[in-house]
């Protein structure tokens, strides 16, 4: 599993904003978030939550890949995603991954 580095992901942040000619008061209305603490994830002041990566990516119109790690080529579909699910063999793994996807799907539908 790759680190992720904030600073490089707070950029790309800011990148796809700007190339959806959104200011940072439109895309964090549209997040849910203040504006403060947009400029903070840009700038890489602060870590977003998991929820709130997600939610900027689906009102960016880009991927979590592509968000957190800069991977923009990256082909996913449901049998490889289930194959990765069904290598898990405990209880726990299944329970944040089920936790995950909870947090995840809503704001997808969004």
């Amino acid at each position: 599993m790759n680190d992720i580095n904030f600073i490089e992901m707070g950029k790309r942040i800011k990148l796809e904003r700007e190339k959806n000619n959104m200011t940072r008061d439109q895309l964090a209305e549209s997040v849910g978030i203040s504006n403060v603490y947009l400029t903070q994830l840009e700038r890489s002041d602060r870590q977003g939550s998991l929820a709130v990566i997600c939610k900027i990516a689906s009102v960016l119109n880009i991927s979590l890949d592509y968000l957190i790690y800069g991977n923009d080529s990256i082909k996913v579909d449901k049998e490889s995603i289930i194959e990765k699910i069904n290598t898990l063999n405990s209880k726990r793994e299944l329970k944040v991954i089920d936790e995950i996807l909870n947090t995840i799907i809503p704001n997808l539908k969004k």
